[in-house]
């Protein structure tokens, strides 16, 4: 494979990651996905959680309250991440094109 095709590909790979943050960015707008995941689970359901871990008739379920809870943070985790990893391939998204653009003259060239 050329020089080429693997910043083609790259660029290919990075453009997927930044529409997979706008997909994640517009959901987190949805009014529906904010008040059942951002509202009702991440934080209501995240407290009532925690509160049944200080409940003494839980006890034989803290298990799986902690299960529920790491469950929740897992979520978010895997949200943030795309969000994250969406803002890097922007940024690298410019320097690889301008790399592309480059590479082709070089080769044009030579």
């Amino acid at each position: 494979m050329s020089e080429v095709e693997n910043i083609e590909l790259s660029i290919e790979d990075a453009r997927k990651l930044v529409a997979r943050k706008d997909a994640a960015l517009k959901l987190a707008t949805n009014r529906e996905f904010k008040q059942l995941i951002l509202n009702d689970y991440y934080v209501d359901e995240a407290v009532r959680l925690t509160s049944c871990l200080g409940q003494p008739q839980m006890k034989n379920f803290e298990a799986e309250i902690v299960g529920d809870l790491k469950a929740i943070a897992s979520l978010r985790q895997y949200f943030q991440t795309i969000i994250t990893m969406g803002r890097n391939a922007e940024s690298e998204l410019v320097e690889a094109q301008e790399l592309l653009e480059e590479t082709r003259a070089a080769e044009l060239e030579g």
